[in-house]
């Protein structure tokens, strides 16, 4: 997950007020710097683990897709994720079971799916990536 990311997104539609990013705690500075002064308040990192992805997924993603979804689009969702510990495998979960359960009721359709492990080929977030090394590489003559 992106959290660096989400942090400057909130930040910014905050109007630049500090906000607590998920998977972080405040904690006070233990030692001075050039940027801060010892004992200011800091967000600090914290492990994600199967509980706290559960808790965001079901508090935070789930009431959000169903919010800015545009009525239009088919409501079909494939959600992909890593093989990272953190990351239920499909079907794992209770607690997700129990949603993804009731969201076709409303007309959702929506699923985990897992990363193939040791396949960038196949994975949906990388493939803009491919195809601009490739275009990159077209640019350029061959040496033969």
């Amino acid at each position: 997950m992106q959290w660096h990311v989400l942090a400057r997104t909130l930040s910014q539609k905050s109007g630049g007020t500090e906000r607590l990013v998920p998977g972080s705690s405040l904690r006070r500075s233990q030692r001075s710097s050039k940027h801060r002064p010892k004992g200011t308040m800091e967000s600090k990192p914290m492990k994600v683990n199967k509980l706290m992805f559960t808790q965001k997924c079901l508090d935070d993603l789930f009431p959000a897709i169903e919010a800015k979804w545009p009525t239009w689009s088919p409501k079909r969702i494939r959600i992909q994720q890593d093989n990272a510990t953190p990351h239920p495998k499909p079907g794992t979960s209770t607690a997700l079971n129990v949603k993804l359960q009731d969201m076709p009721t409303r007309g959702w359709d929506v699923a985990f799916v897992c990363q193939p492990p040791n396949s960038p080929d196949l994975n949906t977030e990388d493939l803009a990536f491919f195809r601009g090394i490739q275009s990159l590489q077209f640019q350029k003559n061959a040496y033969t």
